[in-house]
This record gives structure tokens, C-alpha cells and sequence, in this order.
């Protein structure tokens, strides 16, 4: 029989789509690292909206675990008695009869008549699940809540900057912890796919600390995956009769508390070394198990914020074919030579001649920038990047933690015995600025013994690649030798090593 040939059929999926079938890319990966990837995001946001108008970012994070009767209220779902008890008996490999099954359901229902066993099954089911608290197969649920004072988001584009996924505030030639929309958006694709929830969000946008919103802005939303548009179930203005400004999101998400309560308080603990000036206030709770509950306070050290990062323009030697047809596309210029000095860092109009007159043929200072194809793009993209006297880029797009702020944070959460702080200057790779900055410190509260090497990226905890790069095994190594003359001062025989880098392209 002839085989019938296999009709290929070529299909496209949404952003939102790719992600939510992709989900491990953005850091959510299981349960307990979903949440903690959810904490992350909606933090780091609540920080880039107080720094934004240069307003000390205070910061309030609850965890609430939730039991399955409250997540089943919040979903509007009635809480029912299982009937057909035999289908929730874990398989053991050995098939049953089908008198062996009505036997097991006969007993089941016994059971089930006998208020004596039923004490007893209850008593036993509550022993087992708070047994499984700590397993890792466990499935819990939360309620995150994350509430900040930073600039609030504007009433009608809360929907997109929080319900489409790639739409952002924070493209462009500048450093942010966020830059891919991906974050928040995250958060709501994994709170849909494990409860069914959507989120709730309250704004109240101001861009000025003596000037608050006159309403604050509520909104549920979901997220149409298959066309990557924001669902809003409501969308209303509230008066907002105590003057406030900032964000406050409310998340319901699948996660594991037991198995990522460390990862999630070392990632604190870490953000209030990189930010000193920063006041955050967290907590954990849960109605089972009052014992569980943690609250916790990083108070602020610092009144001494970052200088906030400016947006710039490319610089010749950062640019790609993709990038120039961009630029043309874009710019309100009528004259090459124009677009050369307007569209591009350091390039001064004496130097853009030149470059003009390189070129050659094709090219002339009063050309339309529209009038450069395919071809010349190329050839204008190869010119500049061989170009070596342009300026190296001065860094204004970048926001340093700063040697101060990096000392006072290690001395407020560490109480090293030394420390030694050090911020370099902006240099630049391939036309992209970035900064190294680093500490070292011996001695300190709640270290092990040995060597503790801390990483940043972004004035962001990097807690799951510590030893990406070889400077990570490297300097520890030397760092061991110079100074093991002074572990005999020190309290203990503990040392750390803070590598803070706002890496190139930011």
C-alpha cells in the first residue's frame, strides 16, 4: 500500500506563545524556581521604577501560602468531597481485577461511614501533608504581593506593559535591571498556567513626589497567549485620598517555599548589599503552620542613590546592518551628513565629512538617508566599524553601584573585620561601555569558612551562575594567597569577594 505523503503545514506562534511553551529560558523552570523567578522580576521592577525618579525605593514583598479551600475560593470553585475514591490510588504496577476494585471501593466506603476513621484518615492526611511541606514533588500554592513607591505606571498602559509580552519602557541604549518585557509578563503566563488566575494590579502614576495622582488606577488582567494581547477583566479609576505613588501586584503562582526559602532570602540579603539605599521589608506566611513565618527588614543605610542611567545614542563602533537600517528608517534628518552627526555617538561633523568623503562613490554629504540600499548599508556599516579615531563611549548610560554604596552595604549586612571597595571607569568593548567594579572583605557574621564569592550583573544578585566564568575561580585562588597572612585577625576564617559588572551592550 503506497504511503501517503505527509502534508507539512508551516505554522507561527505569538511571543506570548513560544514563551509559555519555553518558560525554563526566563528562569521558571519548576515550582520552587518559578516563585522565586516571580519574586525577582516584580522586585527588580519596584526598584527601576523608584530609581527612575530618583525616589530611596522602598519595597514590600509578602508570601502567602495558600490552602487548596482558599485557592479554590479565590478561582470561584466549590470545595467538594471526593466520590470515586479509587481514582486517586497511586498505581503500583500490578494490575487489578475487577473484583479486587470493587473490593477496594467497598472498604473505601466503610471507611467513609465510620466517624472513628474518619478522625483518624483526617489526623493522618494533615501529619502527611505538612510531611510533604519540605518534599519536592509537593504542589503549594502562594499569593506573592509586591508593593513599591516608584513612578506608578500610567492608567491606559498598565494592560500592555503588563499583559504583552516584548512591550517595554526600557529599550534603548541604557542600563536597566529589565530589558526584554519579558519579567512581569513572566509572572502572569506561569500564575495562568498553575492556577487559572489572573493578576491584580494597583497604580497610581506620578512623576513627581510633591505631585501625587489624583486617582490610582485597578486592574485585573490575564493574557490571551495565542494572540499575545492583554485580557482585562476590569480597569478603574479609585480616588486616591491618601496621596500615594507606586505599584502594588498581587500574583497567585504554583511554587515550593521549602525547597527555594534560601535561594529566595540569600537573593534579599544580597540586593541589600548592592543597594543600600534601598529600604525592603519582607515576609512569609501561612495559615497552617504559624511557627513557618519569617519577617525581615533591610533597612536603608544609604540616602546616596546611583547616578540614573541616560539614554544615549549607538556608537559607530556597536553598530550592524540591522541596527543602520533602523536609524534611517527612524531619523527625521535630510542629509547624510546630518544623520551621521545626530544619529551616532561621537561623531562630529568634521569627522563625519571625512567618513562621507572615504566612501566614495554613491555617497554625498547631501544625499536622503533614504536613499542608502541594501548594498551601501553594508559597505557605511563596514566604514565605521573600521574607523579608529571615534571616541570611546563616556558611560552615561551606565548606573554604577559606586564604591560607597558598596562598602556601606557589605558593613551593614556582613560586619566584616576589613573591607576594600574599588569602582573603575567606564571602558568600552566593541563600542559598548561597561564598568567592573569589586570588594573584598574577611571576617563577618553568618559566612562559612573559606572563600564567599558574590556575583552582580545590572546591580542584579547573579545566584545561580556563580561560576560561569573563569574569574570566578581564578581570583579566589590568588585572593587565598595575599590573605592568608590576615585570617589570624579576623574573627573567623571567612572571606568574600563581590564582583559587581555592568556588562557590555546594557
Amino acid at each position: 500500500m503506497a504511503r501517503k505523503n505527509r502534508i507539512e503545514v508551516v505554522e507561527s506562534k505569538t511571543p506570548a506563545e513560544f514563551f509559555s511553551e519555553h518558560q525554563s529560558i526566563c528562569g521558571f523552570d519548576n515550582p520552587g524556581r518559578s516563585l522565586y523567578t516571580t519574586v525577582r522580576e516584580l522586585v527588580e521592577n519596584a526598584l527601576d521604577a523608584a530609581e527612575s525618579i530618583q525616589a530611596l525605593p522602598h519595597v514590600s514583598v509578602v508570601i502567602e501560602e495558600l490552602t487548596e479551600d482558599e485557592l479554590n475560593e479565590l478561582r470561584g470553585m466549590e470545595s467538594r468531597e471526593r466520590v470515586d475514591l479509587g481514582l486517586f490510588h497511586k498505581a503500583t504496577g500490578k494490575r487489578r481485577s475487577g473484583g479486587e476494585i470493587r473490593e477496594v471501593l467497598a472498604e473505601n466506603m466503610k471507611e467513609l461511614h465510620s466517624d472513628a476513621l474518619e478522625k483518624q484518615v483526617g489526623q493522618h492526611s494533615a501529619a502527611l501533608s505538612n510531611k510533604k511541606k519540605g518534599d519536592r514533588g509537593a504542589r503549594n500554592y502562594y499569593r506573592v504581593t509586591c508593593e513599591d513607591n516608584g513612578c506608578g505606571m500610567a492608567h491606559e498602559k498598565i494592560p500592555d506593559m503588563l499583559g504583552r509580552v516584548l512591550s517595554s519602557s526600557k529599550y534603548g541604549v541604557r542600563q536597566t535591571r529589565g530589558k526584554f518585557g519579558l519579567g512581569s509578563k513572566m509572572a502572569l503566563i506561569w500564575s495562568k498556567k498553575s492556577t487559572g488566575l489572573p493578576i491584580e494590579v494597583r497604580s497610581a502614576h506620578s512623576l513627581e513626589e510633591n505631585h501625587p495622582a489624583a486617582y490610582i488606577s485597578h486592574c485585573v488582567l490575564d493574557i490571551d497567549i495565542y494572540r499575545n494581547q492583554p485580557f482585562v477583566k476590569l480597569h478603574e479609576k479609585v480616588a486616591n485620598i491618601k496621596g500615594w505613588r507606586g505599584t502594588r501586584i498581587d500574583v497567585v503562582v504554583e511554587g515550593n517555599w521549602s525547597t527555594y526559602k534560601t535561594h529566595i532570602m540569600t537573593y534579599f540579603q544580597q540586593l541589600a548589599i548592592i543597594t543600600p539605599y534601598a529600604h525592603m521589608e519582607f515576609t512569609f506566611r501561612t495559615l497552617s503552620n504559624a511557627s513557618r513565618e519569617v519577617i525581615t527588614q533591610y533597612a536603608r543605610r544609604s540616602e546616596h542613590m546611583p547616578p540614573p542611567a541616560q539614554e544615549v545614542k549607538h556608537h559607530p563602533s556597536s553598530i550592524n546592518h540591522l541596527i543602520i537600517q533602523q536609524l534611517i528608517k527612524r531619523t527625521s534628518t535630510k542629509t547624510f551628513l546630518n544623520f551621521l552627526c545626530t544619529e551616532l555617538a561621537c561623531v562630529t561633523r568634521p569627522l563625519a565629512a571625512r567618513i562621507v568623503k572615504e566612501l566614495g562613490n554613491g555617497f554625498a554629504e547631501n544625499m536622503v538617508p533614504e536613499d542608502i540600499d541594501a548594498n551601501k548599508t553594508i559597505r557605511l556599516t563596514s566604514m565605521l566599524k573600521s574607523v579608529s579615531i571615534f571616541k570611546l563611549p563616556d558611560g552615561s548610560c551606565l548606573s554604577p553601584a559606586g564604591e560607597y554604596n558598596l562598602r556601606l552595604g557589605i558593613m551593614k549586612e556582613l560586619h566584616p573585620d576589613y573591607v576594600a571597595t574599588v569602582s573603575e571607569q567606564a571602558a568600552a568593548f566593541e563600542g559598548h561601555p561597561f564598568v567592573v567594579e569589586a570588594g573584598v572583605s574577611l571576617g563577618g557574621n553568618a559566612l562559612k569558612d573559606g572563600i564567599n564569592v558574590y556575583r552582580f550583573a545590572n546591580r542584579i544578585p547573579l545566584l545561580f551562575e556563580v561560576r560561569v566564568r573563569n574569574i570566578s575561580v581564578t581570583i579566589p585562588r590568588q585572593f587565598a594567597k595575599a590573605s592568608k597572612a590576615l585570617f589570624n585577625d579576623a574573627a573567623n576564617n571567612s572571606s568574600s569577594i563581590f564582583l559587581l559588572e555592568m556588562p557590555p551592550g546594557t
